[in-house]
């Protein structure tokens, strides 16, 4: 969620040249249409390198384990 990812995102990008895009929960899928969200990271970029993945949840990214 935008309140408590933010602060970290802004402190670990102070100039704001390193994370071009956020996505928080409202961009997310239920997971086997069950009561966990997961992020599609393939939608994001496909080359999954360029991404950088921050969250709290090893489910939200379950999809893309690599």
């Amino acid at each position: 969620m935008p309140e408590y990812a933010d602060p970290v995102i802004d402190w670990l990008d102070k100039d704001r040249t390193l994370i071009s895009r956020r996505y928080f929960r409202q961009s997310c899928t239920l997971l086997d249409g069950g009561p966990h969200f997961t992020k599609d990271l393939s939608i994001v970029e496909p080359n999954l390198s360029m991404v950088v993945l921050l969250d709290n949840s090893p489910l939200s990214f379950a999809i893309n384990p690599g």
